[in-house]
């Protein structure tokens, strides 16, 4: 917008491209989670509404959200970018902060797919009835409070899993690659089960286990993974269940691009 009224043909003009691709990538993500737009705040640049539209998405933008200047904050900002988890709160720094009028430092597209994936596992059921969000990202499982209705979660309802993947040429070298909120009844898919297979429009979605809470007891019931084996190295079959208990350690599937779980319970 800062160069709108330069030819065509001048060297300055900015047009289109993968650079302002991504920033509009950001500020429609940003759109979809708060509902609000990312540059547009209180602050004023030009007496002339038009030309202050102007200035605050183009040369005068400046984050709404922005650590270092709050001059053009929103009053009552209750849920912010911090509320949506570290991962995503680093990319929309990283979208807006840095990359806002420097184009080489914004999130590529893969960033912002990545980080969405890993914030879709911390997803988790608001247990107050009258939640208007009914869901919310649980990125601290020792202050598990639901951000738009303030309801403390109860612990015991929680489970928490640490997935790993084997490092390539390196026998029992398992690296953390995220973490997975779990819940009563909750399904996991393959991506959750296998280092090789990514989340994107083409993966299968049928339901390979679920998480089922049975009073006290945490289990994983298989529906439909091969080779899955409990952590003393039983063999679970398809319909059978893994009693989960704390600081349990085993691999989901045999097979070689299998993930490796450990459990985890809130105190």
């Amino acid at each position: 917008l800062k160069t709108a009224y330069l030819p065509y043909d001048d060297e300055n003009k900015k047009i289109p491209s993968t650079y302002t691709d991504l920033h509009s990538l950001a500020v429609l993500i940003y759109e979809y989670l708060l509902l609000r737009h990312p540059l547009l705040g209180p602050k004023v640049h030009y007496s002339s509404p038009d030309e202050d539209d102007f200035l605050k998405h183009g040369e005068k933008a400046l984050f709404i959200e922005n650590p270092n200047d709050f001059s053009n904050r929103v009053d009552n900002l209750e849920f912010t970018i911090k509320d949506l988890g570290n991962f995503l709160e680093n990319l929309f720094l990283k979208a807006f902060v840095n990359g806002l009028h420097n184009p080489n430092e914004r999130p590529t597209a893969m960033e912002w797919e990545r980080e969405l994936i890993k914030t879709w596992d911390l997803l988790f059921p608001c247990e107050n009835e009258d939640c208007v969000a009914k869901w919310f990202i649980l990125y601290d499982v020792n202050n598990p409070v639901c951000p738009f209705c303030k309801k403390a979660i109860n612990k015991n309802n929680l489970i928490r899993f640490n997935l790993k993947t084997q490092l390539k040429s390196k026998n029992g070298q398992w690296v953390n690659i995220r973490e997975l909120n779990g819940y009563n009844e909750m399904p996991i898919f393959k991506w959750h089960i296998f280092s090789n297979t990514f989340p994107d429009e083409k993966t299968d979605t049928t339901v390979q286990a679920y998480i089922y809470k049975d009073k006290a007891n945490w289990l994983l019931i298989n529906q439909n993974i091969n080779g899955m084996y409990s952590p003393n190295g039983t063999l679970v079959p398809m319909g059978k269940a893994i009693l989960l208990k704390d600081k349990d350690i085993f691999k989901i599937s045999d097979d070689p691009n299998g993930l490796l779980i450990e459990v985890s319970f809130s105190k």
